[in-house]
């Protein structure tokens, strides 16, 4: 055999040995994706006021991130002033594009849960209701509301199912 003609039965035989493994690696990548992305979805809290503490810590902070990291694998309904939509359902990540938007055209000056309803007694659904400030960054009026919150049950932890604003 000469030179020519084994070069490319080498190549070919090595290209034959690194394709499987090269192979495999893009068959996982879509499910370590999927193994991501449930990570970075916390688990459903068991108590209902440490979802209501860290949603009020979020908001606060103005980090959309970690709002729609509260939302649970199904649909949110918001209906919020300041996001720029009618009210509606709305998957995790739009939660997050809503409130990331929300959060650059108004500062949130205060966001505070004040009254909580059904903790007692909790079978499906337990409602908070925080007191919220903003202020416009383009016009530089503020303006004040009610935010009411709903959370659901998702498996053995709690989830926002609703949030809703009004005057």
């Amino acid at each position: 055999m000469t030179r020519l003609t084994a070069a490319p039965i080498v190549m070919t035989a090595l290209l034959y040995l690194a394709a499987p493994p090269a192979l495999s690696q893009q068959r996982d990548s879509p499910d370590k994706r999927k193994i991501e992305k449930k990570e970075q979805a916390p688990a459903a809290a068991q108590d209902p006021l440490k979802v209501f503490k860290g949603l009020e810590r979020a908001w606060q902070r103005e980090n959309a991130d970690e709002i729609a990291s509260y939302a649970g694998e199904g649909q949110v309904f918001l209906d919020v002033r300041g996001i720029g939509k009618k009210g509606g359902y709305y998957s995790r990540s739009q939660v997050k594009y809503l409130f990331k938007d929300m959060f650059e055209a108004d500062d949130q000056v205060k966001f505070e849960f004040v009254k909580f309803q059904n903790l007692e007694e909790p079978d499906r659904k337990v409602y908070g209701i925080a007191y919220r400030s903003c202020k416009n960054n383009r016009s530089g009026k503020v303006f004040q509301d009610k935010v009411y919150v709903t959370l659901g049950r998702e498996g053995p932890g709690w989830v926002v199912a609703e949030i809703k604003t009004t005057r």
